[in-house]
């Protein structure tokens, strides 16, 4: 047949002949032809990315492949057959590519089948090109049967009608076959449920019901979430951004460049979404316009309801895109955290010893959390900043068609704005820095507290620290101040500029229309430019607010990078021209390694302990390489700690010759390293177990008795730092590492000052002596034992930095060196600790696992965080605050309202309303400024200030089995990540809130004014509001305290690593501490990556919601179009743009505010502790009590559980006034127990018998009055992050003299005076003072404090 409308040969797209119908060029062209094309091209490069894979599949899951196959054999027949049917009528006048079309779909449907099967089996997910394919040709197909239909081109019984029936039906069968997912047929079924699910089950998020559906009904923990994808795991974005960096010069910006190089497409993902968000939410303006002139003609219904069709596009579209486009952008934000995260860490393996101690373990709280999270934040901003610009363009554009030059104002205003912020924006990363800085003072501080808390609290230095603490967090909130008033300028101009950007185009047009004739401001004029104008508005709020948190996540990023460029550990020869390698011969294989030890050359070396200090060693000649015992000894600060660094290659090697060791190094240092684990693999390391050779060395380093009194021996989960061990048996679980590892060379710095003489004599014969497991392997023993001086093959003596002598025993004492040996010492006898010794191999263990952090109990849920946070900041301040709030969102509701009221002014007096609205202008300008003022001021600094002052109150007063429980990370934690979004991120959220919902109320009373049946929807939309953010948040608070708590073994191996970097490094084991790292890391993404899975959700719900009212409101309005004020529709089409952001505002503030209550019910917990002091009436001692000093136990017995067997048990003794008292005793026989006993460090109920002091029974007295009269010298030197004098005199009420004839005493005041900083040196774990020296510092402490009662724990095993 001819065509009865000429216009179908045209493109069209809408036929003029047919209602609500495309012209069949548009169809064959668009809807058809190219579909296909791009299909078969993308189909192609498919094919060959699949045809370099292996089947996926464990089982084939027949009945799935039929259906897979039958859909594409039909497919193939039925569009076969409408290719012989087109034949028939391609002579009958019809377009040009009638023919080509079906061509072309015959052809697509053979790549379509072999894909559809290739993906089945080599895919584990559903083909995403093929669902999108067949649901669009599918559509595509029913619109054009419909037009077929319509023309007459064939009856509905006609054969070709059916073909083209089979033809839609074939794609929809594909395409709900391809839908059905492969998880269960899978090979390997371990992957993250997205990694399995089909495009559309991931853009509705239906994969997160289940979980979510779970979070409701019961407490999650990280495996409830399973996995995340293989993509995002630490491993693959690590190498990745490693292998970026590796090929990027470290020039300016070098970890912004190597990021772009490393996640460039991840980064460029949501670009396309974007796009098509930004072109869809533009479409809206031409909607109102359209949908105005509408109301206010006589059209037909038809064009109306076709409208509705448009408003039904639009904001589905709006909905798609949006998830699509959040999908990416969070998808790239989880790869890039853990990227940073990873190569954070890796850096820290590779750091020079120097900088690692100046560091310090509280500093990964710091650069983990805080600057991590920042720059993500920035990363998720990233694509909003273009679009903000794009939409101003789009804007210009749609307004140009209205108001001719105008429209080129915003332009003005935008740039003025961007300028300002960008001004803004560059002193708020500067600020920003200075917040950051005073942070790390903080946290470094109280990180020194938490570590040595215990003995703080024996010296009852808690207040005074505390006062300390409270200081430096004045300090840091004045920065953060600064901060704050730069970020309330800028959103203050930010909020202000969508007003501006109005009032710059309708200013001008009014000037215009009433002296150059322009029309005037009617209803459809105004509202199309207002509506366009609130398009942009909200992007340059959202410029104006994000350039400070721009600025700030690229400082962050500019902080990593300064860490990523520290100095790092330098492996280089040192020397002239003669090359020591040679020396080295043969030292490559794994035979040589254990059998033959390379040498120790030193040729008239110098070492320091940093760069920038002077050598320490000076002149040290040395030359070992024989498997034999070497021991090397020396007064404290000697060097001999150094001389083993030194050996490691862990300082500065400033003169001389020397090559550190290539080989392994079994090495165990004065500070025992203990991580987070069980014994054994604290002991084994990540080397292979052996039962043999493990049996052997637990019985050489007498641990076999120990083990067998532990629950779940050698299974025992140490927690953090060993807290649940004696210093004794830290040392030997130290020492069994390095004996267990077997390498080449074992260097041992002082491993047995704290054993008992019994221990240390069975310990040193089974391992040094005549069959003993080191009596053929190279040791370098340090001690400052002299008893077993004979059993060396050769002593190095230092003294003052220099080799004093060296040579054998007989050597040594003919050149001068004189020292009492007792030669019995060596003699092995049979003790109680080596009779009872097994030789069997250990049973299996059944290994604890890490207590995690138990889940928030419900009295720190609900309201409680909010009741909390209100009483911080002031009932009073929290009214005014919220009034501000009121008054600004009123402002921004009335300036909506005055735009209605012009636009019924029919023109009338444009200049005075004009002048008005630039009035209103300036007035939402001042209330916005000093709203969001006073709620930095009055909300977010006091509730700062006030929150953290409770928290650390709270800790200050624990009870000890707190700290003895509870790993230092984990309490750190509250202390740094909470404490920082109770500072910046929760009070903005709170503010954006408070004040969106507000501005949600108005926007909905303006979309319901002219269309009030809409408003019957406010019940079931409301209901169905309510409870998606119920449903959500139950889940979602969840995940936000799991990602806060798992963050906690993230810097507690941080932490470990820093402090243990020289053992880790000696015995090559960095691959499996990285990979230990990467295993906690990945528990750390999986609630923050299924937590944004919740948002994204949250977000394409609200979308949807958005779409509901708007087509609801496009019906109605077309339904009722003769009762529609147009004016109130023009209101209420501007405030609906703008309602998809609103909503989806309010609830992720709303759900952004519940999350980071969370962060306060982590905080209330610790301000909620049971405090270490009951209520019980206490009597008081006099003024100079204890005037004589006596002590004395009756009885005394203690455990610490009431389960467990006393640890103490019927202890008596007397010690009068003056008596030096030595308790002697094993490692774990209970030495530190009586000392817990006599501070009163556990509770009464666990304690029984009398401790009197001076006849007075010390249960009497509260602990207050108790420690403060006993001084104690801990066995590990306890000092904080602040100056020499600070850590001596606390209480600042000595003198300097003082304090330098105290150090003078303990023999160091030259040591101390030697500093460039004197007394003002601030101390840090591992820094230019060895541990005797930070030993001696405290005994000159005790010398200051000048109590009766003294008490030295090991005091000289340092």
């Amino acid at each position: 047949m001819v065509l009865s409308c000429h216009q179908d040969s045209a493109f069209g797209p809408a036929s003029t002949c047919r209602n609500l119908d495309f012209t069949l060029y548009f169809e064959q062209t668009i809807l058809s032809f190219t579909p296909d094309v791009i299909f078969i091209a993308l189909a192609l490069v498919r094919l060959a990315a699949l045809s370099r894979t292996k089947s996926l599949l464990g089982a084939p899951g027949w009945p799935l492949v039929l259906s897979k196959l039958g859909s594409v054999l039909l497919t193939i027949a039925s569009t076969a057959a409408n290719l012989f049917f087109t034949l028939q009528t391609k002579d009958q006048g019809l377009i040009p590519v009638w023919v080509p079309s079906p061509a072309l779909q015959l052809i697509a449907s053979i790549p379509l089948g072999i894909l559809v099967l290739m993906e089945h089996f080599r895919s584990p997910a559903p083909s995403m090109l093929v669902i999108c394919y067949t649901l669009l040709k599918s559509l595509f197909c029913s619109v054009t049967l419909r037009t077929y239909l319509k023309t007459g081109l064939f009856g509905s019984a006609h054969p070709a009608a059916v073909v083209w029936t089979l033809v839609t039906t074939s794609y929809m069968l594909i395409l709900c076959a391809e839908l059905v997912e492969k998880r269960r047929l899978l090979r390997h079924k371990v992957l993250a449920p997205v990694s399995t699910s089909s495009f559309i089950t991931r853009s509705l998020y239906l994969w997160l019901l289940p979980l979510m559906w779970t979070g409701r009904k019961k407490v999650l923990t990280i495996d409830d979430c399973g996995m995340i994808p293989d993509e995002l795991s630490a491993l693959s974005t690590r190498v990745a951004l490693q292998d970026a960096l590796s090929t990027t010069g470290r020039q300016s910006n070098y970890l912004a460049r190597a990021t772009t190089k490393a996640f460039a497409m991840k980064f460029l993902a949501p670009a396309g979404p974007r796009l098509a968000l930004l072109l869809v939410t533009f479409a809206q303006p031409l909607l109102v316009n359209r949908t105005i002139s509408f109301v206010t003609s006589d059209n037909s219904d038809t064009q109306g309801w076709a409208l509705v069709g448009a408003f039904v596009c639009v904001y589905a579209l709006i909905a798609i895109t949006t998830s699509l486009y959040w999908e990416k952008v969070f998808d790239a934000t989880v790869g890039l955290r853990g990227a940073l995260v990873g190569v954070i860490y890796s850096k820290s393996l590779k750091l020079s010893s120097a900088a690692s101690r100046s560091l310090g373990g509280g500093v990964a709280s710091t650069y983990m959390s805080v600057d991590v999270e920042r720059v993500c934040e920035g990363a998720q901003s990233f694509h909003e900043l273009w679009a903000c610009l794009v939409s101003v363009g789009l804007t210009i554009v749609i307004v140009y068609q209205q108001v001719t030059w105008p429209a080129f104002l915003p332009i003005v205003v935008t740039v003025l704005l961007i300028v300002a912020t960008s001004f803004i924006g560059r002193s708020v990363g500067r600020r920003q820095n200075a917040w950051l800085a005073a942070t790390d003072r903080r946290v470094k501080f109280i990180s020194s507290m938490i570590s040595n808390f215990l003995s703080i609290k024996w010296s009852c230095y808690e207040e005074i620290l505390g006062a300390k603490v409270d200081k430096l967090r004045l300090e840091e909130m004045n920065e953060a101040r600064r901060f704050y008033n730069g970020i309330v300028l800028s959103s203050s101009l930010s909020n202000t500029a969508g007003i501006l950007c109005i009032l710059s185009v309708l200013g001008p047009y009014v000037l215009l229309s009433t002296r150059h004739g322009k029309q005037p401001l009617d209803v459809q004029r105004l509202f199309t430019i207002v509506t366009s104008l609130n398009l942009v508005s909200q992007p340059l709020n959202f410029l104006g607010q994000q350039f400070p948190v721009l600025a700030a996540s690229w400082a962050s990023l500019q902080r990593i990078e300064r860490f990523l460029l520290l100095d790092e550990r330098q492996d280089e020869f040192l020397g002239g021209s003669e090359k020591l390698a040679q020396l080295y011969e043969g030292a490559d294989g794994i035979e040589l390694e254990t059998r033959t030890p390379p040498p120790i050359v030193m040729k008239q070396a110098a070492f320091a302990w940093a760069p920038d200090t002077e050598p320490y060693l000076k002149d040290i000649t040395l030359h070992c390489d024989e498997a034999k015992l070497y021991m090397c000894v020396g007064a404290v600060a000697s060097g001999k700690s150094l001389l083993l660094l030194s050996i490691l290659g862990e300082t500065t090697a400033t003169a001389g010759q020397y090559k550190k060791l290539s080989a392994r190094c079994a090495y165990a240092s004065q500070n025992a390293l203990i991580i987070p684990g069980t014994i054994r693999d604290n002991i084994l390391f990540g080397r292979a177990f052996q039962a043999e050779r493990y049996s052997r060395v637990l019985d050489a380093c007498a641990l076999t008795l120990d083990i067998r009194g532990m629950p779940a021996g050698d299974g025992t989960w140490l927690g953090e730092k060993g807290r649940r061990l004696s210093g004794g048996q830290k040392q030997r679980i130290a020492l069994a590492r390095a004996v267990y590892a077997d390498a080449p060379w074992t260097l041992l710095d002082d491993p047995l000052s704290a054993l008992d003489a019994e221990s240390e004599s069975h310990i040193f014969h089974s391992l040094f002596g005549s069959g003993g497991i080191l009596a053929h392997k190279a040791v370098l023993l340090v001690t400052h034992n002299v008893k077993h001086l004979h059993a060396a093959h050769r002593i190095i003596v230092l003294d003052s930095g220099r080799i004093r002598y060296q040579g054998a025993l007989s050597d040594i004492t003919k050149q001068g060196y004189g020292v009492l040996v007792e030669s019995t010492a060596v003699q092995h006898a049979t003790s109680a600790a080596s009779r009872e010794l097994s030789t069997d191999v250990p049973t299996e263990d059944i290994p604890e696992e890490e207590s995690g952090e138990a889940a928030l109990t419900k009295e720190s849920l609900g309201f409680t965080p909010y009741r909390f946070y209100t009483r911080m900041v002031g009932r009073f301040n929290f009214v005014v605050a919220m009034f501000g709030i009121a008054m600004y969102a009123g402002m921004r509701l009335g300036i909506q309202v005055y735009l209605q009221q012009w636009a019924d002014s029919n023109g009338a007096h444009p200049g005075a309303w004009a002048g008005g609205y630039a009035g209103f202008s300036l007035v939402s300008l001042m209330t916005i400024a000093f709203s969001f003022w006073q709620f930095a001021v009055l909300v977010a600094y006091r509730g700062s200030v006030e929150v953290h002052g409770e928290e650390l109150n709270g800790l200050l007063h624990a009870a000890p089995s707190f700290f003895m429980s509870t790993p230092a990370g984990r309490i750190i934690n509250r202390f740094s990540q909470d404490i920082f979004m109770i500072d910046f991120e929760w009070p903005i959220n709170l503010l954006d809130a408070l004040s969106i919902f507000v501005m949600l109320v108005g926007t909905l009373v303006f979309i319901f004014i002219p269309t009030p049946l809409l408003a019957l929807s406010v019940f079931p939309l409301g209901a169905f509001y309510f409870m998606t953010t119920i449903f959500y948040l139950r889940t979602s608070k969840q995940l936000q305290h799991l990602e806060a708590s798992s963050k906690s073994p993230l810097y507690s191996v941080f932490a470990t690593t820093l402090s243990g970097l020289e053992t880790i490094r000696a015995l090559h084991v960095e691959n499996y501490f990285q990979n230990q790292n990467d295993v906690h890391l990945n528990r750390s993404q999986t609630p923050y990556y299924y937590r944004f899975g919740g948002l994204r959700f949250l977000r394409t719900i609200l979308a949807f919601m958005s779409f509901v009212i708007a087509v609801g409101l496009a019906a109605l309005t077309i339904g009722l179009r003769r009762t529609v004020n147009p004016s109130s529709l023009g209101l209420a089409l501007s405030n609906l743009t703008g309602l998809s952001n609103w909503l989806s505002f309010l609830l992720m503030s709303m759900a952004q505010v519940e999350n980071g209550s969370v962060s306060i019910s982590r905080i209330l917990e610790i301000v909620n502790l049971p405090p270490e002091e009951d209520s019980t009436v206490y009597s008081t001692p006099d003024a100079d009590w204890p005037s004589v000093g006596s002590v004395e136990f009756k009885a005394v017995s203690m455990r610490y559980q009431p389960e467990l067997k006393p640890a103490v048990s019927n202890v008596s003794f007397h010690a009068f006034a003056g008596m030096k008292i030595g308790i002697c005793g094993r490692s774990g026989s209970g030495k530190s127990s009586m000392i817990l006993a006599l501070f009163r460090g556990l509770s009464d109920s666990l304690v029984s018998g009398q401790i009197s002091i001076d006849g007075v029974d010390i249960h009497s007295l509260s602990r207050f009055h108790l420690r403060k009269a006993l001084s104690l010298v801990a066995q590990d030197p306890f000092v904080w992050h602040a100056s020499i004098r600070s850590n001596l005199d606390p209480e600042e009420v000595h003198a300097d003299a003082e304090i330098w004839v105290a150090l003078d005493r303990v023999g160091m005041s030259d040591a101390v005076a030697g500093l460039p900083e004197k007394l003002d040196t601030v101390l840090e774990d591992g820094g230019s003072l060895s541990k005797g020296q930070m030993q001696l510092l405290c005994l000159s402490r005790v010398l200051l404090r000048r109590r009766k009662i003294v008490v030295l724990d090991e005091a000289s095993s340092r």
